[in-house]
């Protein structure tokens, strides 16, 4: 792999992150950890989802935006166009990061989109959602 694909991914595996996770609760792991390296999981515990991650309904644009994104990585995913769906999950990340409210359910759906591309990643923000 490329040393500039590694550095194209990780951004925006950093933005993913950072749309579902709580900063303060993030800040506070990191500070916890680094007075306690051997607290381990339960550590891990401390890192909450963002309050902006709500059980309401999602919004006639929220739902547009979602199934633009189901559409593209669907048709991209039967075509082998890997690239071209990670994109579109990417317009998807751009859109939600200025909701006021995320409804859960479509967070969740966004999730199955990136599981086969950041399987470790979703895993983990599946388990907090």
């Amino acid at each position: 792999m490329e040393h500039q694909e590694r550095r194209g991914r990780l951004p925006f595996l950093g933005r993913v992150w950072r749309l579902f996770i709580d900063e303060a609760s993030e800040t506070e792991f990191e500070q916890a950890a680094t007075a306690d390296p051997t607290g381990g999981a339960t550590l891990l515990e401390r890192i909450r989802l963002a309050p902006a991650i709500q059980d309401v309904p999602p919004t006639r644009e929220q739902l547009r935006v979602l199934h633009a994104c189901i559409k593209k990585v669907t048709e991209d995913l039967d075509g082998l166009r890997f690239n071209t769906a990670i994109s579109a999950l990417m317009v998807f990340v751009n859109e939600a990061m200025s909701w006021a409210a995320r409804p859960a359910a479509v967070m969740a759906d966004f999730l199955v989109l990136l599981q086969p591309f950041a399987p470790h990643l979703a895993e983990e923000l599946w388990r907090r959602s």
